[in-house]
């Protein structure tokens, strides 16, 4: 991860931002700036960082700063812009297992404890045993809830006060 290029530019927004729609700013923000790193910078593969984003839309959609201080740097053939002054994250080491890549330790450990989770869960399903007669057709079960249906229905119908489109008549 050797850096070639470090520079600090202020990048112009405003004269591309008012030419278009005004609920279409903060897009066009974007666009202008990545377009200016690209000019700039003199390569086509431009990375904006998450501070830098969050700015370019702190205003809502349609206000947009006017400038933005941004801190470039190419890396590997790819040029990162980041805000000036912000909070430089460290990337995660990789690590690669039989099974997939994990990005961090932390990862690895939340990762086997879901794993110990889903092995404990089926251990347990496993145990219970599986009572098939809960409710399929033509059981003792279904069969029974079919009779207390029919009896709620008769217990309704056998009321003595009339239905109200009855009792207007």
């Amino acid at each position: 991860m050797v850096k070639t290029k470090e520079r600090t530019y202020n990048i112009p927004l405003r004269s591309e931002v008012r030419k278009v729609a005004e609920w279409d700013r903060a897009s066009k923000a974007v666009k202008a700036a990545r377009k200016f790193l690209v000019k700039n910078m003199k390569n086509e593969d431009v990375k904006l960082g998450r501070h830098l984003n969050m700015e370019l839309h702190s205003g809502g959609r349609k206000h947009p700063p006017h400038h933005v201080k941004v801190e470039v740097y190419e890396e590997e053939g790819v040029v990162h812009a980041e805000l000036v002054g912000a909070p430089v994250e460290k990337q995660p080491e990789v690590k690669e297992t039989k099974d997939h890549k994990v990005k961090s330790t932390e990862e690895a450990k939340k990762i086997t404890k879901k794993e110990a989770a889903k092995e404990e869960e089926k251990k347990e399903v496993l145990e219970k045993p599986v009572d098939h007669a809960k409710e399929v057709k033509g059981t003792k079960l279904h069969k029974d809830k079919e009779a207390e249906i029919k009896q709620a229905m008769e217990v309704r119908t056998t009321k003595t006060e009339k239905p109200k489109h009855e009792k207007k008549k």
